[in-house]
């Protein structure tokens, strides 16, 4: 049979070629993409991940003696830096770790005094952490603790400057809680240019390419801005009775926030930057935060977790 279709028409045996290639030997899909993010699910505040397609969510990494308060995965995505605090303790007991994706080498980074706040961000060569502090402005730090130096100016109107983010540039986006402001400096460290002064301004993100902001106004909701604050423009609107907190902006989408104020529950959610395809990620009784993108392919290389209690 085949060689009577050679015969009549070669365009039929190419085709029928592919078929049998494809059947037999079909091209490896792309590991999905995961989120994750932190929830006290389990008891003590931990990593869960999920893909984003859904599904059943996965601790990951997870302390008994310790809540993780944030996670931030490197721009290779194969190292993660993490915030955690002692079960039973306040806010001024946090610490800085650094490790592999899967939570192996995990290592607490000595910072002198200087206690860190949550969430760190990482610099597009995986070699710098931009660290926010308890009011003392935010530091840099080299992923092995090492060159720990101020990155704002350490001035009384700078000490509440939080909320890092490095865009693929290199440059700093953050928020200063105590004057409202979202400000960009660079790595370098330098007075921050301010691009938005409104009330209640919190969590700016950069866009993958570095030329857009993504930021939450707690009265109007999830906004986006150019890096100098021109074309600001709503992507969801805050509703009676929420709140929303923005996330992580990859090429997969908006990671962000949903709180219910009466209830306090927090969920994940994702949306695409143009409005478009809203939906819920995670949903129940807990506090769902903090969200970030991970590599699916990176993922998919992990065989155990290093840190589980």
């Amino acid at each position: 049979m085949f060689h009577n279709i050679c015969n009549g028409d070669a365009s039929w045996a190419i085709l029928v070629v592919f078929v049998l290639i494809s059947t037999f030997f079909p091209e490896p899909s792309l590991a999905e993409d995961k989120v994750f993010y932190i929830s006290n699910t389990g008891g003590t505040q931990s990593v869960w991940s999920l893909s984003i397609s859904g599904g059943t969510p996965e601790q990951v990494l997870s302390y008994e003696s310790l809540h993780i308060l944030s996670v931030n995965i490197s721009e290779s995505g194969k190292e993660i830096a993490f915030v955690t605090q002692d079960v039973g303790e306040d806010h001024n007991t946090g610490k800085l770790w650094v490790g592999n994706i899967d939570g192996s080498n995990a290592s607490e980074i000595s910072l002198n005094l200087i206690t860190p706040h949550a969430p760190v961000a990482w610099s597009p060569d995986d070699q710098l952490i931009v660290l926010p502090t308890l009011s003392e402005g935010l530091f840099t730090v080299e992923r092995d603790g090492t060159d720990l130096k101020p990155l704002t100016p350490p001035e009384t109107s700078h000490l509440w400057d939080d909320d890092p983010d490095v865009s693929v540039n290199g440059d700093v986006v953050y928020n200063n809680s105590e004057l409202e402001e979202i400000r960009i400096t660079s790595l370098a460290g330098e007075e921050g240019t301010l691009i938005r002064s409104v009330t209640g301004t919190t969590a700016p993100q950069w866009s993958p390419d570095g030329d857009r902001v993504l930021y939450n106004d707690n009265i109007l909701g999830l906004r986006l801005m150019d890096r100098d604050g021109s074309n600001d423009e709503s992507l969801i609107t805050k509703q009676e009775g929420e709140n929303l907190i923005s996330g992580d902006w990859s090429s997969s989408g908006i990671l962000y926030v949903r709180v219910d104020e009466e209830s306090g529950d927090r969920d994940i959610w994702v949306i695409n930057p143009d409005g478009s395809g809203d939906r819920r990620l995670t949903s129940g009784p807990s506090v769902d935060r903090r969200p970030q993108w991970v590599i699916g392919e990176i993922l998919s290389s992990v065989k155990n977790w290093h840190f589980m209690e």
